[in-house]
């Protein structure tokens, strides 16, 4: 499956335990929900995405993952899983 078929198969499925939308990049939130999926069944955070589904992207993306990436690395204690990809859609 393309990596864009699976991003509109997890925007149909909407929110979930293991599914949050975010509309920005709130590192505090992202973290805070990162730590509510590791104490739980694991999951995925669809940034640039509001409550509804819809995407409204994130502006100048490719500077913000290496800056998230190393914040979540650095204030996750102990190193969890993390992986951050940057996809463009539609």
């Amino acid at each position: 499956m393309r990596e864009e078929d699976q991003l509109h198969s997890l925007l149909k499925e909407g929110e979930s335990d293991q599914m949050e939308f975010k509309s920005s990049i709130d590192k505090m939130a992202i973290g805070k929900a990162i730590c509510s999926f590791l104490n739980a069944k694991g999951g995925r955070i669809l940034l640039g995405v509001d409550d509804l589904g819809q995407v409204r992207g994130i502006p100048n993306a490719i500077e913000h993952v290496d800056k998230l990436k190393i914040f979540l690395l650095s204030e996750i204690v102990p190193e969890a899983p993390i992986t951050i990809s940057n996809e463009p859609i539609d």
